[in-house]
């Protein structure tokens, strides 16, 4: 009896048990909100209404719960949370909610599922925001890239497009650049109010412009006024340049269709006595020379940053203000809108480009072509010339230190020097010297006999990138060596075939007067005049047996190439001079110095461009990475195959 009795006592222990074990499973039990398809019957059950029903996180007790007083709502990027009363909650970090939340909307969390950067070559780019998806880019230091370039450029949204990326082949010792990738989020930005200035802005003063100036009476009105503008022409500070000067007077017809804002700008203030000031207009100021302030002033300031970057904010200020002004230009002239075909096209321009719209992937092949293939290809070829001589870039800079030095822009003298007469060809900026040289900081510096604080002996080579476009361009054409191997190589044909080709570059680099050969819609180069009289006569011959067409007594057309030029008939300052200023590495160097007028000049003809870098590219001794480079800015066809 014993037995059984103790055999019915565990038989009723192991029931208590399993009963308190099922108890707590049951009390663990955590509501689940009902999913999209049975939201609103659950809605009509508890509630009979499916506006006031919710199924809400309660954060106090860690558990859903559902009632019957909604709905309620939330910004977008939060949801809300139920503890006795609604509030405010943060969407979990895989989660993001583009809309507002609305307790009613058949979710308790928020709305959608962040994408996964975890495709081949995709790593995240961005996953800070609750309110967008998360963007993911190519991982370009393992030499991803994008199959389909984004709209964005650098990153990509996996939900809104296709976000592939695949490998990309770089030649030996090269890697894709971050640079490139950093470049075109501000960088487009600057590049889409620029575009705006020139094809928007620019049009709409002209209105005001042929307004206060009518076009079949600009050339009598500039002539009346020619002595006040000669004036202004030859002071100091030169408010109207050469080229503005030769628009004005030299060419046989005059149109305000050749000005820029800042010669238009100009001509009213002096001529028509329009008061347009330096200083940003108030907002409330919707006058005439208020609006041509505005664009004025947004020139100015777009134009003169060095950095070709503009924010977000920056630039949707910026479009604001230049949108305003435009359309109170436009709308501030008596003119019948239904006749005025310039006004329909103005404004159904400035319409059609906002937000304005550029071509990515021709902004992306003009980073590569005007950056990157160039300080390839010059790399190359100075890798080339010191394998040739046996000797590094530190080898070069040491030996060269001295004559480099005193070709600086902001010349100083040394206590190395015996005479003071060096160049005065001084080309090398102090952003230049900086990447070559920096100031020996050891404990023995040198002790200059002269006492000065930045002596030429006090600078020690750097470690130097020379796929730095501005530091291979700087070593090219200041350093003697180089200089000379990259003439031979150019001029195979003979230097003289290389100065003929370039005559009418070369001549006007001597005289800015307009000679013979100038086309009527090309003006007199602007750069400062820096090959004299004695070195141009050293390359051609003058023949006062040919009369210039249009009566010059001293015309391009007179002089012609001497036979036979050496490298040896001139300094290797004079040969820098020439080829700073013609052929294909004066075609790079100028990007560097202007790289906004080469792109605006790149949308209409990019013909110049890539012949230089054709034409630097054959001189590749390894034709491999010459033809590597070659393909990547310029598509092979049959057309050019054997062109390399």
């Amino acid at each position: 009896m014993m037995i059984k009795g103790q055999l019915w006592k565990m038989k009723i222990g192991w029931k208590l048990i399993v009963f308190q074990i099922f108890v707590i499973s049951v009390k663990a039990y955590k509501l689940k909100c009902h999913s999209q398809s049975n939201w609103k019957l659950r809605a009509q059950v508890k509630c009979n209404s499916t506006l006031t029903y919710f199924c809400l996180f309660n954060n106090v007790a860690e558990k859903y719960v559902e009632g019957c007083d909604g709905p309620d709502w939330d910004r977008k990027g939060s949801k809300r949370i139920y503890a006795g009363d609604f509030s405010r909650g943060n969407c979990i970090k895989q989660r993001f909610q583009p809309f507002i939340f609305w307790t009613n909307g058949s979710a308790s969390d928020c709305i959608y599922s962040k994408s996964v950067c975890g495709a081949e070559g995709q790593i995240d780019y961005r996953d800070n925001s609750t309110k967008d998806d998360r963007a993911c880019r190519c991982d370009y230091e393992r030499n991803y890239a994008f199959i389909k370039t984004p709209r964005s450029v650098c990153f990509c949204i996996p939900t809104e497009e296709d976000c592939s990326c695949y490998f990309k082949s770089c030649p030996e010792n090269y890697t894709l650049s971050a640079e490139r990738h950093r470049l075109t989020t501000d960088g487009v930005s600057f590049l889409r109010i620029v575009h705006l200035l020139f094809s928007v802005a620019c049009p709409a003063v002209r209105m005001a412009f042929n307004h206060e100036i009518q076009p079949n009476q600009l050339r009598k009105v500039l002539d009346k006024n020619k002595a006040l503008l000669e004036k202004l022409y030859r002071r100091k500070e030169k408010i109207i340049n050469d080229y503005q000067w030769n628009l004005l007077f030299k060419g046989e017809t005059v149109s305000s269709d050749d000005f820029d804002i800042t010669l238009m700008v100009y001509l009213l203030r002096t001529l028509a006595n329009i008061s347009i000031g330096d200083i940003y207009p108030a907002p409330f100021n919707t006058s005439i020379s208020a609006m041509l302030t505005r664009i004025s002033y947004i020139r100015n300031k777009v134009i003169n940053n060095v950095e070709g970057q503009l924010s977000e904010d920056q630039f949707n200020q910026i479009w604001d203000d230049i949108g305003q002004a435009v359309l109170q230009l436009v709308s501030s002239f008596e003119l019948d809108i239904d006749n005025d075909q310039q006004k329909i096209r103005l404004i159904g321009r400035l319409l059609a480009l906002n937000p304005i719209t550029l071509d990515i992937k021709k902004l992306r092949m003009f980073i590569d072509i005007s950056e990157i293939y160039p300080a390839m290809i010059l790399q190359k070829l100075i890798s080339e010339y010191y394998s040739l001589k046996n000797v590094t870039t530190e080898d070069v800079l040491r030996e060269e230190k001295h004559q480099l030095y005193h070709k600086r822009k902001k010349h100083e003298p040394c206590c190395k020097c015996t005479t003071e007469s060096f160049s005065s060809f001084k080309v090398i900026t102090e952003k230049q010297w900086d990447a070559l040289y920096e100031m020996n900081e050891k404990s023995d510096p040198h002790v200059c006999t002269s006492n000065l604080r930045s002596c030429c002996e006090r600078y020690i080579p750097k470690s130097v990138n020379t796929c730095d476009i501005s530091v291979a361009t700087t070593l090219i054409l200041n350093v003697p060596g180089i200089l000379n191997y990259m003439i031979d190589r150019l001029c195979v044909n003979g230097i003289d075939k290389f100065v003929k080709h370039n005559q009418h570059t070369i001549y006007h680099f001597m005289e800015k007067k307009r000679c013979c050969k100038c086309h009527n819609e090309c003006m007199v180069p602007t750069k400062k005049q820096c090959i004299n009289k004695e070195e141009l006569n050293r390359l051609f011959v003058k023949e006062d047996n040919i009369l210039c067409s249009v009566g010059n007594t001293d015309c391009c057309c007179q002089y012609s190439v001497r036979n036979s030029i050496q490298y040896t008939d001139m300094d290797d300052i004079t040969w820098s001079k020439i080829f700073y200023v013609a052929g294909p590495i004066s075609v790079v160097t100028n990007i560097g110095i202007n790289a906004l007028l080469y792109f605006i000049n790149w949308n209409a003809d990019d013909k110049t461009l890539r012949e230089a870098l054709t034409e630097l590219a054959q001189l590749i001794q390894d034709k491999s990475f010459a033809m590597t480079c070659y393909d990547a800015y310029h598509p092979l066809t049959a057309q050019n195959q054997g062109k390399l």
